[in-house]
């Protein structure tokens, strides 16, 4: 089987993934919107803390696997869905 770095799937996730959630969440379809905020983005924050972990392990760069600046990147992301629900247009 075929182990893909842990660096490069964080980096696709900080540079990729995330942004296209966010962009793409509609808080007018209020289960979907819902689901990314309670389950997509926590499993996605999980999963990229634990490819931090590996990639440091791996001698990666504080800039890329830092886990404060993964954190913070997932609140930024949890702040941007938080306003988009609420600039959201009344249905």
């Amino acid at each position: 089987m075929v182990e893909l770095d842990p660096c490069k799937r964080l980096s696709t996730i900080k540079e990729q993934l995330l942004k296209d959630i966010v962009a793409e969440a509609d808080p007018s379809e209020e289960e979907e919107f819902g689901r990314t905020i309670e389950q997509v983005l926590p499993d996605l924050e999980i999963k990229a803390l634990e490819l931090a972990a590996r990639c440091r392990e791996q001698g990666g760069s504080e800039e890329l696997c830092g886990e404060a600046g993964v954190r913070k990147l997932f609140g930024d992301a949890y702040r941007e869905l938080e306003k988009k629900y609420a600039e959201r247009e009344p249905g």
